[in-house]
């Protein structure tokens, strides 16, 4: 199964890519890009979980936990990180047309959560 998605941890790019482009396979908006981009966490979370979209959603789950990391609430990031390895992996697309296991991606998030800062 694959699934697509804008992992923001994961894949920034170089050059600016359109809401509509990174969110590849989602509805535009639904996974916060364009708010997570211009560091506006808050927008981006109430995007995030007003777009419909299943809590088990992999792409959804792991771009909510990075706004929650990045808002300071480690612990709800990590609920959410474990909860993409509870479910079956799926390959997310990134916004460089790179692909990723959302495993991967999920154990890297938590390795990020844990590191000292």
């Amino acid at each position: 199964m694959r699934a697509f998605a804008l992992l923001l941890g994961f894949a920034l790019t170089a050059t600016p890519v359109a809401a509509q482009q990174a969110e590849i396979g989602y509805p535009a908006g639904s996974l916060g890009f364009e708010s997570i981009m211009k560091s506006d966490f808050e927008a981006a979370e109430r995007q995030i979980r007003n777009s419909g979209l299943s809590k088990y959603d992999a792409g959804r789950s792991l771009n909510l936990g990075f706004v929650l990391a990045k808002t300071g609430r480690t612990e709800q990031a990590a609920k959410l990180f474990l909860r993409v390895l509870d479910e079956d992996a799926v390959e997310l697309i990134l916004a460089d047309d790179s692909s990723i296991s959302s495993h991967d991606a999920a154990r890297r998030a938590l390795a990020a959560l844990r590191r000292p800062r």
